[in-house]
């Protein structure tokens, strides 16, 4: 399958994929909240961390064209 686009990131990173996204589609990010609207992509998310082990994220993602979202995993110890 062809994608247009990939979404790559970190579970507990996950500030570098949204700076990333705003970035490619000319979006918004502020620390707490992503948004981007474009011909092909709707995206709003609002992502926190909660005790500073706890990432929480609300999103609503509406896309045009095919997307991947690709998540790296490190392992803990």
């Amino acid at each position: 399958m062809d994608y247009q686009y990939i979404i790559e990131g970190s579970e507990l990173a996950q500030e570098v994929a949204y700076e990333k996204v705003a970035k490619d589609f000319k979006g918004e990010w502020d620390g707490e909240h992503l948004r981007v609207e474009n011909s092909w992509v709707d995206i709003d998310i609002h992502s926190f961390t909660f005790l500073d082990e706890v990432y929480i994220s609300i999103s609503t993602l509406h896309f045009q064209k095919t997307v991947l979202f690709k998540s790296s995993r490190s392992d803990l110890l």
